[in-house]
């Protein structure tokens, strides 16, 4: 059986011509058929024939029969087919092809043709088999990388976390103590010193004030580097927003007699985008022109540029009188650990790592910067922010005005002590009538027996959540729930949590921490 070039399964009801086929394949394994009952048999059995040379006139079942039936069984359905016959017509043929024959041999054979039609039959089985175990031996090669891959994925995020928890108590070991040294440092300032232990003092709180950015850029930028950065958008007002990333460095200005101006155009209005990040990029825009300006002074303009009637573009430009950037190294600033030149490191100090890390946020926010810059005349960053108008917004302050108040029944279903005590108390400084209830079925429960003009509904609370109770509110009977307003409370702040919201039933959603004038002006644009 050693050294055979593959098993031939041979079919034909004619013994003479079984001998002239058994004597032309010798070089192969052979098994024999005289009918097609017997064939499927012997095309199950294994070994399974590499090949089938099938007679098509043959008593009780035709070769075409067999055929159909082979092709019909999952585990005979691949073994390629050559008919043999003296019914070579031309309509026999195309049938033989059709139900799946790949070959057509007419009797009488000429045995040098069919040999050569068996041996390229062959030879596709052949080439056929080893793309078979060439697949499997790449499927097991996958399989292996991708176990891998998963076993590597786990030791990476597993090293992330471990960082992120070693980075976190790095900052908190180092902040403490420099809190102690800033904190004090500042303390004496205003003490009868000498003016020789005034310069050294100034020292010691510029050097604490130098480390502790240091160690700023470095965490925030470990952390972005590290970590799947997740946007996270609330309700906010950009001029507010701005400010307080202002009054946080106008000190640097005023040690260096720096002069910050403020422009601010229509951006009073309430707009949703992640103003954590716009503040934290705003830092690090604002605190480079101060770094980089030694006279003059440092430009903050803003404006919010409508796109439609739901969306708008939020534009802020920083503009300074500093030293400016050659426009050859423009793209370069961005670069980690990047100085113009090493005078600069000297002079200035940092890490150069301030604008890679808000460019990362940038990217991140999927906001725009653009750059003009000229030497020793100073640079103008301007950055784009995409932004969408809040439903819940009011430029105009005395629309709180308690003239405008009307006293009105609502429902806070919150299950957080501290947020329910903090959120009556804001409804009750305008009056409002307010029930709490720790969760959503007890929501259910109590607007089905009793009248509300508005529920504020927090989404994660234990028993029912809001979702859930806003959908099962929705259902009881009664006009007036079609219209009750069930605005979301939650922390929960991406698009799809909008979206979930919205879909069940809510009218809007705040983000948590909340302000009090968002929640007034909730109440004053849908309870009606």
């Amino acid at each position: 059986m050693e050294g055979k070039k593959g098993n031939i399964l041979i079919v034909d009801d004619t013994p003479e011509n079984i001998d002239i086929l058994v004597s032309l394949l010798q070089d192969y394994n052979r098994k024999i058929a005289l009918n097609g009952e017997k064939a499927l048999l012997l095309a199950e059995a294994e070994p399974k024939p590499d090949l089938i040379l099938l007679d098509i006139m043959m008593p009780g079942m035709s070769g075409f029969e067999v055929c159909i039936q082979l092709r019909k069984n999952e585990t005979t359905k691949d073994i390629p087919i050559v008919f043999i016959t003296a019914m070579n017509s031309q309509e026999n043929i195309l049938t033989g092809f059709k139900i799946g024959g790949q070959d057509y041999i007419a009797k009488p054979f000429d045995f040098n043709e069919l040999i050569a039609r068996v041996e390229a039959q062959m030879e596709i089985v052949n080439y056929r088999k080893k793309l078979l175990t060439m697949n499997h031996w790449l499927e097991e090669k996958v399989n292996e990388r991708t176990l891998e891959l998963k076993a590597a994925k786990l030791k990476a995020e597993a090293a992330n976390r471990a960082k992120t928890m070693f980075l976190a108590n790095i900052n908190h070991e180092l902040r403490t103590p420099l809190n102690g040294i800033v904190g004090f440092g500042s303390l004496l300032i205003d003490a009868n010193l000498d003016e020789e232990s005034r310069t050294y003092l100034n020292i010691i709180n510029e050097s604490a004030d130098n480390l502790l950015k240091v160690i700023t850029e470095i965490i925030d930028y470990s952390n972005i580097d590290t970590t799947n950065v997740v946007v996270n958008e609330n309700t906010f007002n950009a001029a507010e927003t701005i400010n307080k990333a202002i009054n946080f460095l106008e000190i640097k200005a005023i040690h260096k007699e720096l002069r910050i101006i403020r422009n601010f155009a229509n951006t009073g209005e309430l707009i949703i985008g992640d103003e954590l990040k716009i503040r934290q990029i705003l830092l690090n825009i604002i605190a480079n022109a101060i770094k980089f300006t030694n006279e003059g002074t440092i430009e903050i303009t803003s404006s919010v540029f409508p796109i439609s009637s739901e969306k708008g573009e939020l534009v802020i430009s920083v503009s300074d009188t500093g030293i400016g950037i050659p426009e050859d190294k423009i793209d370069l600033i961005f670069e980690q650990f990047y100085m113009i030149d090493e005078s600069h490191t000297r002079e200035y100090g940092g890490l150069g790592l301030g604008l890679s890390l808000a460019k990362e946020l940038i990217d991140t926010l999927h906001a725009k910067i653009e750059i003009k810059s000229k030497v020793n005349e100073g640079s103008i960053f301007t950055l784009k922010f995409p932004v969408v108008y809040s439903e819940i917004n009011s430029t105009d302050e005395s629309s709180t005005n308690e003239s405008d108040i009307q006293v009105k029944r609502i429902l806070i279903a919150e299950d957080n002590i501290i947020n329910q005590k903090l959120i009556k108390l804001i409804l009750t400084q305008q009056k409002h009538l307010v029930t709490v209830v720790e969760n959503g079925a007890l929501a259910v429960e109590i607007v089905a027996k009793e009248h509300f003009d508005f529920v504020f509904m927090d989404i994660q609370m234990p028993v029912m959540d809001g979702l859930e109770a806003t959908r099962e509110i929705r259902k009881l009977p009664g006009n007036g729930i079609h219209q009750l307003p069930i605005v979301a409370l939650t922390a929960h702040t991406t698009p799809e949590d909008r979206r979930l919201c919205i879909e069940a039933g809510m009218i809007d959603m705040i983000n948590k921490p909340v302000k009090k004038e968002i929640l007034y002006n909730a109440i004053l644009k849908y309870a009606k």
